[in-house]
């Protein structure tokens, strides 16, 4: 079956090589035209909560609905991207990282990740006790648009004081989250001060796609 696909691709791409150049052009364009079209019948355009909600409902991508549902803006803004983003609008819709996708307002439709694809890549603490650092997730590009309540949807920290797995939480700091100007994302973790109010004295973070 393999060595057949593969004569099969090699075929259809010397018949698109042999086409003349304004019409290879133009069949590139109706195919493209043709995608964008099933894109917009999958996400129609808003006709108010109930539409979205219906078109939402079949996306596999739970976070999609969790996050979009009820918000006609964030729908017509996920609408856009998802027409500009070259996917196909059954893969689209099939997609795990949908939300991951637009959450980073990445150009294409991100691969899903796997592990050892995110990594912390700077980290230093300031004189506040502040602990900043840039991480990023291997080939995906992070728009310096996106948004931090969407980018905390699908990325968090947790911490603690010690090495006790237990003891990690979200809540033992405050955050923030912004996309830098190269595709990552910087961090700025405030660790929660002891009932004396200090800082503790050594602090362990932990990184994750949600």
């Amino acid at each position: 079956m393999k060595r057949i696909l593969t004569i099969i691709a090699l075929l259809v791409a010397g018949g698109v090589s042999a086409m003349p150049i304004g019409l290879r052009t133009a069949a590139w364009s109706v195919s493209a035209a043709n995608g964008r079209a099933a894109v917009a019948t999958l996400l129609p355009e808003s006709g108010g909560e109930t539409q979205i909600r219906d078109a939402l409902a079949s996306f596999e991508d739970e976070s999609v609905s969790a996050n979009i549902a009820g918000d006609v803006d964030a729908y017509e803004e996920f609408r856009e991207w998802a027409l500009g983003s070259g996917a196909r609008a059954d893969v689209l819709s099939a997609s795990p990282t949908a939300w991951l996708s637009f959450a980073t307002l990445s150009p294409v439709l991100v691969a899903e990740p796997q592990d050892g694809d995110l990594a912390i890549d700077e980290a230093q603490m300031g004189e506040d006790g502040k602990i900043e650092m840039v991480f990023s997730l291997a080939d995906v590009n992070v728009s310096a648009a996106a948004l931090e309540a969407r980018l905390k949807s699908v990325f968090g920290v947790t911490g603690a004081s010690t090495l006790d797995e237990s003891q990690f939480s979200a809540d033992n700091l405050a955050l923030s989250l912004t996309p830098t100007d190269d595709g990552r994302i910087r961090a700025v973790v405030e660790p929660k001060k002891g009932a004396e109010g200090k800082s503790p004295d050594s602090f362990f973070m932990k990184v994750k796609v949600k």
